[in-house]
């Protein structure tokens, strides 16, 4: 069954390091994925941003980078391609 999250869960979660996470976020580069990068990335993971267009991705990347230091961006890989998918697979195994 769902249950509510008292205020404090959410701040020990949201306060939990993260430097240890690689996480991809897919449509990174507008809305909902893009506010989802910058909250992982604050919170210290490698983040990397899927995007269909990589123009697009390096500029969201630059944004979110402007607003914090903290964390690790790629934003190299477009998902429109097959090859894309798998360049970003083969990072994940290596980092």
């Amino acid at each position: 069954s769902y249950e509510k999250a008292t205020r404090a869960e959410y701040a020990q979660y949201k306060s939990r390091n993260i430097e240890d996470k690689i996480a991809i976020v897919t449509g990174a580069n507008t809305g909902i994925g893009k506010a989802t990068v910058l909250e992982l990335v604050k919170r210290g993971a490698t983040v990397i941003l899927a995007c269909r267009n990589p123009l697009l991705g390096e500029v969201a990347m630059k944004e979110i980078r402007s607003k914090t230091q903290a964390g690790k961006m790629v934003s190299d890989y477009s998902i429109s391609l097959f090859s894309g998918v798998c360049v970003c697979v083969e990072f994940c195994f290596v980092v």
